[in-house]
């Protein structure tokens, strides 16, 4: 069966103090996750605003090549990525993993997605008051933009989190490999420590969205 025969306290107990490889893995998603979360906003937020600033023709058909690279499976880039990764000596490093998922377009289509319904005389309006970009960017964009930034952050550390085939692949080393791999190598073992496991397992995510969900009902609540 799927659920344990018994819960107890004892099973978090033995995970925690005599499973150290389990406390590992899990640091080692953390590890990953938060500067996925932290570069892949600011990646996505800054290339979105360019792409809504340009107006020109090539940087439009740019927009339409880079948003197809978002229907190709990991599992397709896998190889190409490999060799490219090893290529560079980069081979069994945590950087493999973590600038694919930094740089990918699903951050910039959601965040331009909500920028086509941006009014332009807002900009206009910062223009006529002698702002440049930056400011436009950072006092007149940026700050109309939380709900879909947060959900983007919780979206990647989502995806950062779970992520299995891209550190299968790229990770020789057994003490560097993330939660998620790890927890697939419980199956074999009790079934009350992989519940146990699976439930710290998805407190972070959890966690994480409560608290981007309180940040912004707070903020909204100031304005």
């Amino acid at each position: 069966g799927l659920l344990p025969e018994s819960v107890t306290l004892e099973q978090y107990k033995q995970l925690l103090l005599e499973s150290p490889g389990y406390l590992r893995m899990f640091w080692n998603s953390v590890g990953m996750s938060l500067p996925v979360v932290l570069f892949h906003v600011i990646v996505s937020v800054t290339a979105a605003y360019a792409f809504f600033r340009s107006g020109s023709r090539g940087m439009r058909g740019l927009f339409a090549v880079y948003m197809l690279l978002m229907v190709l499976p990991v599992q397709v880039m896998l190889t190409p990525q490999y060799l490219f990764f090893r290529m560079l000596g980069l081979a069994g490093s945590w950087l493999p993993v973590l600038l694919p998922a930094i740089f990918h377009p699903i951050g910039v289509y959601i965040i331009r997605l909500q920028l086509q319904g941006f009014p332009q005389e807002c900009v206009e309006a910062a223009q006529l008051d002698g702002a440049g970009e930056g400011q436009i960017f950072t006092q007149v964009v940026l700050p109309n933009l939380k709900s879909s930034v947060l959900l983007l952050a919780v979206y990647t550390f989502g995806e950062a989190w779970n992520l299995v085939d891209q550190a299968v692949v790229f990770i020789q080393d057994g003490y560097r490999l993330p939660l998620s791999v790890f927890l697939s190598s419980m199956l074999q073992k009790d079934l009350g420590l992989l519940s146990a496991g699976s439930v710290l397992y998805l407190l972070p995510p959890c966690l994480f969205f409560l608290t981007c969900l309180l940040w912004l009902r707070e903020h909204r609540e100031e304005s």
